[in-house]
């Protein structure tokens, strides 16, 4: 499809998708101060992201669905998203008792969409994001995104959006040719345990440099 090889894990940002990504970072930096989620305890060998989806449109999108493949949300993200507003949430990994390698790594996706999964879903575009944050030094974070109508992303399943994902790098765009929907998003480690993810959901009607 025209879509698929227009849109799939394009790693580059123009300079108006750097600039906004960059102003989303900034602000999941913020939050993630504000809320206290740097622990001094056990808490402190969990992995930590904290990211801000940016509703760059007109309409408000809704949550549609979320899921952890490994942690869990601290703060998760809110239901709905109003017109040019952001979105904050946090993601941790989880201690396991009793486990000698527990799986304290942060690697969910979340999908949002103009309409509730019950309503007419004619005509409507769904926007997706998902991250890897591994504890180990050695391995880069990953990101990806995706966009199009609201049949293709909510029919999506997690193990492709995870086959995907591990194929990603930092830096993700997606411009689907058969919809105006678009999304751009980048990853930033800070350490070893912590990331900051930049995101934005947005309606381009012609192909993006």
């Amino acid at each position: 499809m025209a879509s698929a090889q227009q849109g799939r894990n394009i790693a580059q940002l123009n300079d108006k998708q750097k600039a906004k990504v960059a102003k989303a970072i900034i602000e999941a930096k913020k939050v993630l101060a504000n809320k206290n989620q740097i622990a001094n305890s056990s808490q402190d060998q969990l992995a930590k992201v904290a990211g801000i989806v940016h509703n760059d449109q007109s309409r408000p999108i809704m949550l549609l669905d979320t899921h952890d493949y490994l942690g869990k949300f601290a703060a998760r993200p809110p239901q709905g998203i109003l017109p040019l507003d952001n979105a904050a949430f946090v993601h941790e990994g989880v201690l396991l008792p009793f486990d000698p390698t527990p799986p304290a790594v942060s690697k969910a996706a979340i999908k949002y969409t103009h309409k509730a999964s019950n309503e007419n879903s004619d005509g409507e575009l769904g926007w997706l994001l998902a991250w890897y944050k591994p504890l180990d030094a050695e391995k880069s974070s990953k990101i990806y995104v995706e966009a199009g109508s609201f049949d293709k992303i909510s029919k999506m399943g997690w193990p492709e959006i995870e086959e995907k994902l591990n194929a990603s790098g930092n830096t993700s765009r997606y411009w689907d040719s058969d919809t105006p929907a678009a999304a751009s998003a980048r990853i930033e480690d800070e350490g070893n345990k912590i990331a900051f993810i930049g995101c934005d959901f947005e309606i381009i009607n012609s192909s993006p440099n």
